[in-house]
């Protein structure tokens, strides 16, 4: 009962934490389109990296002098005085204020999800724990599911614009705040031990699985991180070339954020529970890439704003849902003190350096001084990404399992 209870506590903070994610991602996006424009997207996913990489010192010191609570609650509340900041210098847009809000956002969504799930892997590591992560993820599809639909009807049906979905998102970190605080009266979060505790004997026993378990993680996150670039392109592209205005862009992709979530969500509580009784960790991580190919191929034989919505929706899906899943049963090999570090250096670091190479290859494939395909001509590279994908996933997933 008292597992349960906890479990529902975490899902509930997942849920808001990424509600106010998806108040502030449709804006992003739409403002980069209306006041930059897609061929510039790949530069301001490099940025992204860069302040990630030069945040990387900081997030190690923290690691290892500072309580996972105290973690959580100052970076929520660095993020709110943040966007508040990001409220005001956006009433009067221009590129400079656009990309710092882009990468801002970006960071919020590595920085404030990575520590939470940092923290529900201390919580959750006796036997059987498993089961309760579908449940707490499910609590981040129904915040990305309310976040959406709430966006796109506030824009709607009321009399705010779409700058204003900022002061929400800050409102309801505030409200993430105290039900942290709450984790804490409860005896929710997790003593952590200090990085020099010796290995015990049992933990040195299951190093080399952990260590393949590790590189496992690197492998896929790598091709996965170089597919999504090509991906976003597509997607961002499309709806540029047929939406014309900024208020028609947020709500288009206020309401398709509400479906990806709603997706992952009916995909959580139908086929995740089943998976991971059923299905090995390297079948389960395969699922992805797989419809990734399937609906890239369906898009590129008819080329439309849906139909690249739908590649968008299965990687993002699934990647929320399945994926995740997996990939949190692969960091529960680790010692207990370890999981928050391998997040910070792999989740972090790695995905964010795999980025860049996925961004450069965009910029690449697309500008002058490079191939200058079009963006349906990507799918190629989608092709052959997701099948390497595949096959790092049948040759090294059973060492895992």
């Amino acid at each position: 009962m008292r597992n349960s209870k906890k479990a529902l506590s975490f899902s509930l903070n997942l849920c808001f934490l990424v509600m106010a994610y998806y108040l502030v991602k449709p804006l992003s996006r739409t403002l980069f389109l209306t006041y930059i424009g897609s061929p510039y997207l790949p530069y301001v996913w490099i940025g992204t990296t860069a302040v990630l990489l030069c945040l990387i010192p900081f997030f190690h010191w923290r690691l290892n002098n500072f309580p996972p609570l105290q973690i959580m609650n100052t970076s929520c509340i660095s993020f709110l005085l943040l966007l508040i900041f990001a409220y005001f210098a956006l009433s009067a847009p221009s590129p400079k204020t656009v990309s710092a809000f882009y990468i801002l956002v970006d960071v919020y969504s590595v920085v404030l999800i990575e520590n939470f799930w940092s923290v529900t892997n201390a919580s959750f590591r006796s036997k059987g724990d498993e089961r309760w992560l579908g449940i707490i993820a499910g609590g981040g599809l129904v915040g990305g599911l309310a976040g959406g639909m709430l966006a796109s009807l506030l824009l709607r049906f009321s009399f705010i614009n779409a700058v204003d979905l900022i002061l929400i998102a800050a409102i309801i970190l505030l409200a993430i705040i105290g039900m942290n605080s709450a984790f804490s009266r409860n005896g929710y979060l997790p003593h952590v031990a200090p990085p020099g505790k010796p290995e015990s004997m049992e933990e040195a026993s299951i190093r080399p699985r952990r260590n393949r378990a590790l590189w496992l993680i690197a492998a896929v996150l790598f091709i996965s991180q170089l597919i999504e670039p090509l991906v976003e392109y597509q997607f961002l592209s499309r709806i540029e070339a047929e939406l014309s205005d900024l208020e028609s862009r947020t709500t288009f992709l206020s309401w398709f954020f509400a479906i990806l979530n709603g997706v992952a969500l009916l995909i959580n509580i139908t086929i995740v529970p089943w998976m991971v009784k059923k299905a090995s960790i390297a079948s389960g991580l395969a699922l992805q890439p797989f419809s990734i190919f399937a609906a890239s191929a369906a898009y590129f034989i008819s080329p439309s704003l849906w139909g690249v919505s739908s590649i968008k929706i299965v990687d993002g899906a699934l990647s929320f849902s399945v994926s995740r899943a997996f990939k949190e049963m692969l960091y529960l090999q680790f010692e207990f003190n370890l999981i928050a570090k391998a997040k910070l250096w792999i989740d972090l670091l790695a995905a964010r350096c795999f980025k860049i190479v996925g961004s450069l290859a965009v910029l690449f494939l697309t500008r002058d001084f490079g191939l200058r395909l079009a963006a349906i001509e990507l799918s190629w590279f989608i092709f052959a990404g997701t099948v390497i994908w595949i096959l790092i996933l049948v040759k090294y997933g059973r060492s895992v399992d």
